[in-house]
C-alpha cells in the first residue's frame, strides 16, 4: 500500500518564542491519541526525519542565500563562516606534545577511576613532599537514565 505525502508551504513562520508552546500543544494532542511510548517514538522519528530533511535541503538554501541574507516573514537566513581548521601533521614538536598530552589524559582517567572506586578516605604519603595527604573518594554528583530508541533498518 502506497501512501501519498502532501506537503503544503506554510503561510506563516513561527517566532522562536512560539516553539515551546507549539511543541507542548502537539505533545498534548499526541498524548490524547496514543500512549506515551508511542508518542515518544513518533517524536523521535520526527527528529530523525528533520535532521535528514535539513541536511538534504541545506545545500540548495546555501546556493540561494549566497553572500546576501534572505529574510522571509521575519526569519533571516545568512551565510556564516565556519571555524578554520589546520593540519599540523608536519610538526614533530607538536607531535611530541600531543603524545605527552595523551599520556596525561590516560593518567587522569586512571586517577578518576581510582577515586570513583574508593569507598572511604585514605591517608597516603606524598612522594614529592613526604607529607601525609588525605585522598578522598569522588562524590557522585549526577546519575540517571534516559530512553534509547533503535529503529529497524
Amino acid at each position: 500500500m502506497s501512501e501519498n505525502l502532501t506537503i503544503t508551504t506554510p503561510s506563516f513562520v513561527l517566532k522562536k518564542s512560539q516553539f515551546i508552546p507549539t511543541a507542548k500543544n502537539i505533545a498534548d494532542t499526541l498524548l490524547e491519541e496514543v500512549d506515551s511510548v508511542t508518542a515518544f517514538i513518533a517524536a523521535k522519528q520526527l527528529t530523525e526525519i528533520a535532521k535528514v530533511l535539513v541536511e538534504t535541503i541545506k545545500p540548495y538554501a546555501e546556493k540561494k542565500v549566497g553572500l546576501k541574507p534572505v529574510v522571509i516573514q521575519g526569519v533571516t537566513v545568512k551565510s556564516k563562516a565556519l571555524a578554520k581548521k589546520y593540519d599540523y601533521g608536519e610538526d614533530p614538536e607538536l607531535a611530541t606534545l600531543n603524545e605527552k598530552l595523551e599520556q596525561i589524559k590516560e593518567n587522569i582517567d586512571k586517577r578518576k577511576t581510582l577515586l570513583e572506586c574508593m569507598k572511604k578516605s585514605v591517608d597516603v604519603v606524598d612522594k614529592k613532599t613526604g607529607e601525609v595527604v588525605t585522598v578522598k573518594p569522588a562524590k557522585l554528583i549526577s546519575a540517571g537514565s534516559t530512553l534509547e530508541v533503535t529503529f529497524e533498518k
